[in-house]
């Protein structure tokens, strides 16, 4: 064997993304014991989504046989070689009837006959007792991993009843709840006696305040639940110059988004004079790019403002009860000034002040991308919304190179940001079915 690296996955990274770790990695050797194997043929029948991802694996293995005997080493894409290995050392300390001592005895067979191999996992006691033998160990977290830990902007407690009387006669602090909050986060309470009795709270300067806007109807849209509340009590509070949303499609991002720039700017009481539409010049995917495209900013960007056009139809028919075209009623606020189209890729210079910008579609730009941009705020706000996993393969595969990823996680602790992560899909009972089975 030559001098590369070997990774022995466990079971658990075999299951959250055996094809993910594979292109994330080159010039290496993959080794899956033979009980992950055994493993995985033993989940593939269950209900859920373990069984579908055992399934999901089952099939990636079954692509890299194609090309080799799974028992030898098969050399596949990135200058990889994979291999599934079924022979073990005998370990003091290792029970070799257990399926993750046997995976763990794997490892000293592998680092003898093929040279450095490191042990992949997420389990920690797994972890743990592989470091008390002496291996070298490494954590892998794909793209899944790493959005279902992003911050969502909330927290749900159980609380005394007392708790929460003091929450409604004068507030409560963070030291009563027994919690380290973020600036802006919302505190959801619910009584441990009466699941009815619950308050709501924000995060200022440690203490927990009442909300102040959750009966505000932005542009006439009615909230539909909590989760549309809070949203609008970020997006109206303008002492928060950035507010991000994310959440899946058809969760509403856009529309509350939307409703509270148009309440502001069509305000004489507020300092807003525009509002500011920045999205990506970015395709779906690299094969759905169609190039250069002719004309005015307007007839270059309009076929790209579907959740502005549409969300407009919307706001429209609520005020005045009937339907109006959405790219009519965006011309028709461009023609008065109300609002104006950036050119996210010529914006450098740009300084934008006494506006909201709505930034649509964040989770396309890159960490330097949405720096450009944020970097543009004077005495503005700016909404930033998105879906994270609906990244373009433009962006890289580490997460941490999305510049929505990257701006929720840095300003989750500044007053002067709040984050909210919507879960109700609002779209249609079959979007949300999509959601939940693709």
């Amino acid at each position: 064997m030559d001098n590369r690296i070997n990774y022995l996955l466990d079971t658990c990274i075999v299951l959250n993304g055996l094809g993910e770790f594979i292109e994330d990695h080159k010039n290496c050797g993959i080794l899956l014991s033979r009980t992950t194997l055994s493993e995985l043929d033993g989940q593939k029948t269950r209900d859920g989504v373990i069984g579908y991802k055992a399934r999901k694996a089952i099939r990636e293995i079954k692509e890299i046989k194609k090309y080799g005997k799974l028992h030898e080493w098969i050399k596949i894409e990135n200058n990889i070689h994979f291999k599934v290995e079924g022979n073990f050392e005998e370990v003091k300390g290792l029970n070799i009837q257990s399926n993750d001592d046997l995976i763990l005895a794997t490892l000293p067979y592998c680092i003898q006959h093929y040279g450095s191999t490191v042990l992949v996992t997420n389990d920690i006691s797994f972890e743990n007792k592989a470091e008390e033998l002496g291996f070298e160990i490494m954590n892998y977290y794909g793209k899944d991993d790493m959005y279902k830990g992003v911050y969502s902007g909330k927290i749900e407690l159980t609380v005394n009843d007392d708790i929460i009387d003091k929450f409604y006669k004068g507030g409560v602090t963070a030291t009563d709840l027994k919690i380290i909050p973020y600036e802006n986060q919302f505190i959801i309470m619910k009584s441990t006696i009466n699941p009815k009795k619950t308050a709501v709270g924000i995060t200022v300067n440690g203490k927990i305040e009442r909300l102040k806007y959750q009966d505000t109807t932005p542009s006439k849209l009615k909230p539909r639940n909590l989760e549309q509340k809070m949203a609008i009590e970020l997006l109206m509070r303008d002492d928060i110059p950035m507010v991000t949303m994310t959440g899946a499609a058809g969760s509403a991002k856009s529309i509350l988004q939307l409703s509270v720039a148009i309440e502001k700017v069509l305000d004489n009481e507020t300092n807003f004079k525009k509002i500011v539409l920045a999205k990506p010049p970015i395709a779906l995917d690299k094969n759905l790019e169609v190039g250069f495209k002719k004309g005015t900013i307007f007839e270059k960007y309009i076929h790209t403002l579907g959740s502005i056009t549409s969300n407009l139809e919307v706001l429209k028919e609520s005020r005045v009860g009937r339907y109006m075209n959405g790219i009519k009623l965006l011309e028709g606020y461009i023609d008065q000034g109300i609002v104006e189209i950036c050119s996210i890729e010529d914006i450098l210079g740009s300084s934008y002040n006494d506006c909201i910008i709505l930034a649509e579609e964040m989770q396309l730009m890159t960490k330097e991308n949405i720096f450009s941009l944020l970097s543009r705020c004077g005495s503005s706000r700016i909404f930033v919304n998105g879906d994270l996993y609906q990244s373009s393969r433009i962006i890289g595969k580490d997460p941490r190179e999305m510049g929505l990823f990257h701006a929720i996680n840095v300003f989750k602790d500044s007053k002067l940001s709040g984050h909210l992560k919507l879960e109700k899909i609002q779209r249609s009972e079959f979007v949300e079915e999509l959601y939940r089975v693709w």
